[in-house]
């Protein structure tokens, strides 16, 4: 006769089931509730599109292990000048990055050149469900590409909604001397693999105002 399992344990493996089975089913939620990726293109700006270079990162992934490439569009400031500064552009939830093509026209006319990339499950990206740990290390890798490739011109992050989130948490991934919580926007800037806060930058619609701060 086959002996059972004392009931405490089958419970403790139960509950372990339900745990694996919620973190899954919380990764699915991310992804659909909140990032909610789409294959539909909204173009808002086509003219600003066609002025774009595409860009590509190539990195391999600790949170999978997987080797990722994530899509960029880059366009250089209006003024054409080599030392400009760096805008790395976080788009934020549905849309791809060729829907803030808008955005970059608005960004580049205040004197920035601006990369925007598309996170890992948004348009030509690699295909994996997106989730905040991921988009988190995209942001990351796009930063320490901008630094690579851009090394003597400054740099800042900009996220639009979602993309707000996740420049906050980038910025506050090496806690600065001086935080300031900006609505739905944020801005950083940094010259090394730190991410340090800059400026001031005030509603979408707005105007950003990047300084240097000590």
């Amino acid at each position: 006769m086959t002996p059972r399992l004392p009931a405490k344990m089958a419970f403790t493996g139960l509950l372990a089931l339900v745990g694996l089975t919620g973190c899954a089913s919380f990764e699915g939620l991310q992804s659909s509730l909140i990032f909610r990726p789409t294959d539909t293109k909204l173009t808002i700006d086509t003219p600003a599109l066609t002025e774009m270079q595409e860009r590509w990162i190539d990195f391999t992934s600790e949170a999978s292990g997987k080797p990722v490439r994530l899509h960029g569009l880059w366009q250089e400031a209006t003024s054409g000048a080599t030392d400009a500064p760096i805008i790395l552009f976080l788009h934020g939830a549905r849309w791809d990055v060729t829907s803030s093509s808008y955005r970059f026209r608005r960004l580049r006319d205040l004197g920035f050149a601006v990369l925007g990339i598309d996170y890992r499950g948004f348009g030509k990206s690699s295909p994996d469900r997106p989730t905040e740990t991921l988009a988190y290390e995209d942001a990351r890798a796009a930063w320490a590409w901008l630094a690579r490739h851009h090394p003597q011109r400054a740099r800042y992050v900009y996220g639009h909604s979602l993309g707000g989130a996740i420049a906050n948490s980038s910025c506050t991934a090496t806690p600065p001397s001086t935080r300031r919580p900006w609505p739905s926007c944020s801005g950083c800037h940094g010259r090394s693999a730190k991410w340090k806060t800059a400026g001031r930058v005030v509603l979408p619609w707005g105007r950003i105002h990047p300084r240097k701060l000590s």
